[in-house]
């Protein structure tokens, strides 16, 4: 399949073939067919491009996908707190908290490999995705809990943890939610 692009100058070129595709979503192509439409009527300088044979996109994003990306993050966040906790962790008040960060960094890999293999056997179960959506959601609300607990502003050192639970909530609550609609 090749990929034509063709300039033009004159809008009435570009609206006749592009008028089935514009009407198609007319909230999303609203601004492009009021414009067309305009200079149509009132003829002004300008170039336009239609592009022929749509290119669609590389990567669709899934529920699968989402629990893969989430599941393999997991587990790398896993293995480096594994392998330095004491460089990954802040100690508070002179109290190393090794052995919960040793915990986390167990959590997280378990979580990981979870998902990888649901993802790896989605085919065979395909509730096991939406299942593994479900704990990392699970697990990412209970981070952002314990991230938000002591208030917006008492820790700073809590709002990177705090923003990464809330984009993997949102994430695998929609991967949880899209998956059950197969």
């Amino acid at each position: 399949m090749t990929t034509v692009v063709r300039a033009l100058e004159d809008p009435g070129e570009v609206l006749a073939p592009a008028a089935a595709f514009l009407s198609s979503d007319p909230v999303r192509h609203n601004l492009v067919r009021t414009i067309l439409h305009d200079r149509v009527g009132n003829p002004a300088p300008g170039r336009y491009w239609i592009v022929n044979n749509y290119v669609r996109p590389m990567v669709h994003v899934s529920s699968r996908l989402v629990v893969g990306t989430f599941a393999a993050t997991r587990v790398a966040i896993g293995v480096a707190f594994a392998l330095a906790p004491d460089r990954l962790n802040t100690p508070s008040e002179g109290y190393n908290d090794t052995l919960m960060t040793r915990s986390f960094a167990v959590r997280e890999i378990v979580l990981g490999i979870g998902g990888l293999a649901a993802v790896t056997h989605a085919d065979r179960d395909p509730s096991a995705v939406r299942t593994w959506a479900g704990l990392g959601a699970l697990t990412d609300a209970g981070d952002l809990a314990a991230s938000l607990a002591g208030g917006p502003g008492s820790n700073p050192a809590a709002r990177l943890p705090a923003l990464t639970a809330a984009i993997g909530l949102a994430f695998e609550l929609w991967a949880w939610s899209v998956s059950g609609q197969a």
